[in-house]
């Protein structure tokens, strides 16, 4: 800690390639995209899959639908709603025929994610939006693993909906990136330091 500050001071190696994790994942970048971004789940210090963007979530007898109940009152820092639209926004964009952030396996195995990918789709037919805070995913076949694929981060529909996928590492998003995390951007300077604050609206 920094004398008197309440400043928590973390060593890093290198430059994070992206402050968008979806767009350009690196080792660099998680101690800082762990902070800033949310999942709908998190894993935590015994590597156990806990809520998290998520609130409750139910499983079919037969293992396909998955319905997530998200957390209400949850904020994006720039104070707009989180809501189920930044889920399907952010499930569908990993399956867009463009993206190229390496992701894409987390939602292959939704129903109608493999024709968005061919180009046949522009919605994946197994993720809805059942209302506001509340999203369905009908998978091809169980699939244990699953769970664990829904620790991506999600991102702002209302910021990055007009901009392609493919554009997303050299969007001007990664120059002010906005989570919901329970710490803020505030400014990086490259080679030097990256700094965040407090959220404090953090649910």
């Amino acid at each position: 800690f920094a004398d008197e500050t309440k400043t928590f001071i973390v060593a890093m190696t290198e430059d994070p390639k992206s402050f968008n994790p979806d767009a350009q994942a690196d080792d660099a970048g998680w101690p800082v995209f762990q902070n800033l971004y949310d999942g709908l789940f998190q894993l935590n210090w015994n590597n156990e899959i806990v809520p998290d963007l998520c609130e409750t979530y139910t499983i079919s007898d037969d293992g396909l639908t998955y319905t997530f109940n998200l957390r209400k009152g949850v904020k994006w820092h720039d104070g707009e709603p989180f809501t189920a639209d930044d889920v399907v926004f952010t499930l569908t964009s990993l399956a867009h025929p463009d993206y190229v952030g390496g992701n894409e396996g987390r939602v292959m195995d939704i129903v109608g994610a493999a024709e968005v990918q061919a180009g046949t789709a522009t919605e994946v037919s197994g993720l809805k939006k059942v209302n506001d805070y509340t999203v369905e995913i009908t998978l091809k076949a169980p699939n244990a693993a699953f769970m664990a694929n829904m620790y991506t981060v999600i991102l702002p529909e209302h910021i990055l909906s007009s901009e392609s996928p493919a554009d997303w590492a050299n969007d001007s998003f990664n120059r002010a990136p906005i989570g919901t995390g329970k710490y803020k951007f505030v400014e990086w300077k490259a080679g030097q330091y990256i700094r965040l604050e407090r959220n404090e609206d953090y649910f």
